[in-house]
C-alpha cells in the first residue's frame, strides 16, 4: 500500500517521503548481461530549465500564456524553488516524458521532489523555449534491478561526461543492505555535490579537482 501511495503520490505532484537513497561512485559498470537478475533498463534524457524569473527578465512572454510549456508550480510562501528540470525515459521505442521541481523550506531547509507527467507536445516545447542556456542535455544510460530487498538503480552518463558511472540504492530509510557482488563501489557522494547531475550538466568548465575520473573513483 505504501509503494501505491508513493507511485500515485509521484503522479499527482505531491513528495514521496518514505523512501532513502544512498548514492556511490561505481569503479567499474558490470556488463548488463552479466548481472544474474531481472533488469530493466533505460535511455534517459534531461534537460534542466530556466527560472520563470530569469525568463521574464529576458523579455519572454509570461510562461501562462502558452500552454506548451511547463513551468514551475505555485507555491506557498515558505517554500521556495532550487531548481527544475524534465525528462524523456525511452525504453523499447516507448517515450514516457515528466517534470521534477527541487523546493526547499525557508524556515529549515528541508527539501523535497515535485514530480508530475507531462505530454510529448509540452516536453518538445519547453526544451526549445525553455533550457536553460547555461547547461548542457544530460543523457544516461540506466539499469534497475532489485536485491535483498533493495532497489538498485546504476546511471551511466553518456553526455556531457562519458563512461562515468553513479549507484543509487533506494531502500525503505535503513542504511543496512547488502551490497551485490558484482558491484565494486567506490565513495558515497552527495546530492549537491561536484559529481550530481546538477552540477555536471553546468557548461563552464570544472576545475581539475572537481572533474569526476575513473582515477578519482579509485
Amino acid at each position: 500500500m505504501q509503494t501505491l501511495v508513493n507511485v500515485v503520490s509521484n503522479v499527482v505532484g505531491l513528495p514521496s517521503l518514505s523512501k532513502t537513497v544512498f548514492k556511490y561512485l561505481l569503479i567499474q559498470r558490470p556488463k548488463e548481461e552479466d548481472i544474474p537478475v531481472a533488469t530493466q533498463c533505460f535511455d534517459v534524457e534531461k534537460v534542466y530549465l530556466r527560472p520563470t524569473d530569469t525568463l521574464l527578465s529576458q523579455g519572454g512572454d509570461h510562461p501562462s500564456k502558452d500552454p506548451d510549456m511547463v513551468t514551475t508550480p505555485q507555491l506557498s510562501d515558505d517554500w521556495e524553488v532550487e531548481y527544475s528540470f524534465i525528462r524523456k525515459r525511452s525504453q523499447g521505442g516507448i517515450n514516457v516524458y515528466g517534470m521534477t521541481t527541487v523546493v526547499h523550506r525557508k524556515l529549515d531547509g528541508s527539501r523535497m521532489e515535485l514530480k508530475r507527467i507531462i505530454s510529448a507536445r509540452e516536453y518538445s516545447h519547453t526544451k526549445i523555449a525553455n533550457a536553460d542556456p547555461e547547461r548542457n542535455v544530460v543523457q544516461q544510460r540506466r539499469i534497475c534491478f532489485l536485491w535483498e530487498n533493495a532497489s538498485y538503480h546504476i546511471h551511466h552518463y553518456i553526455s556531457p561526461i562519458d563512461e562515468f558511472d553513479i549507484l543509487h540504492v533506494q531502500t525503505e530509510g535503513s542504511n543496512d543492505f547488502e551490497v551485490p557482488p558484482f558491484l565494486k563501489l567506490g565513495p558515497p557522494i552527495s546530492d549537491d555535490g561536484d559529481m550530481s547531475a546538477f552540477k555536471i550538466s553546468l557548461k563552464q568548465p570544472n576545475t581539475p579537482s572537481s572533474t569526476p575520473t575513473r582515477e578519482m573513483m579509485k
